[in-house]
């Protein structure tokens, strides 16, 4: 058994395959798996997942790119962390819901570590290419964001949309839940990225390799020859 801890929630109506998900988690994990009630108007097979991490994401990090960023084992301090199982889970429980559902939808998958959270919303296949560019790049920009800043991060959110209808520039940039694009690029677009006093809230811009704040990203954006 790894030291990985798992909470799941789904949809209580709409969804197919769970209880042998359940099954192949309970060799290698610890979990908890429950339904969620949602509006009728869901489109079928949502799911939360938090995995927690307990220990420092600097130190995950390490471990990680040690391993090669193929998640079968990240090992350091004791401690080892083996994710290829979930993600083969994660796979297969996809396709159990393609027919009926059109796929399972991970509308947010949040990794909780000891000091920092990393939410990624949909994101439904494709889990360990997904990761290991999400993992290579907060290794490299994490530590500039922080220099910059001169706080820690405490939380990066991707991929975030960009909704310029809300008056409230902050408003204006939230998680995609129903991303639809699993290729690399639309997971390095924008991240949203808070420090450890919770201001300033910035947006990190792939395109620009810069950090904005979200006014000032707002105003970008609305300029189409700036769009990113």
């Amino acid at each position: 058994m790894n030291d990985l801890f798992i909470s799941i929630e789904y949809n209580n109506r709409e969804f197919d395959g769970i209880e042998e998900f359940k099954s192949s988690l309970d060799e290698n994990y610890h979990h908890q798996i429950r339904p969620k009630w949602i509006p009728a108007c869901s489109e079928g097979a949502e799911f939360w997942m938090t995995v927690f991490v307990n220990t420092g994401i600097a130190d995950f990090i390490k471990g990680a790119i040690a391993g090669g960023l193929v998640w079968d084992l990240i090992k350091f301090g004791g401690k080892e962390y083996v994710f290829s199982p979930l993600y083969k889970a994660l796979e297969k429980l996809n396709k159990d819901n393609s027919k009926n559902w059109g796929g399972l939808k991970v509308l947010k998958y949040k990794l909780q570590f000891d000091d920092c959270e990393i939410h990624v919303g949909g994101v439904n296949k494709n889990f360990t290419s997904i990761f290991s560019t999400v993992f290579n790049e907060i290794a490299k920009r994490k530590p500039e964001f922080e220099k910059e800043i001169g706080q820690e991060v405490i939380k990066i959110e991707l991929p975030i949309e960009f909704m310029e209808h809300f008056e409230n520039v902050n408003e204006q940039f939230s998680l995609d839940i129903y991303n639809e694009d699993y290729s690399i690029k639309a997971f390095k677009n924008l991240w949203r990225v808070t420090f450890s006093t919770e201001f300033p809230i910035m947006i990190y811009s792939f395109p620009e390799k810069k950090l904005f704040e979200p006014k000032e990203m707002s105003d970008k954006l609305k300029t189409p020859a700036n769009n990113v």
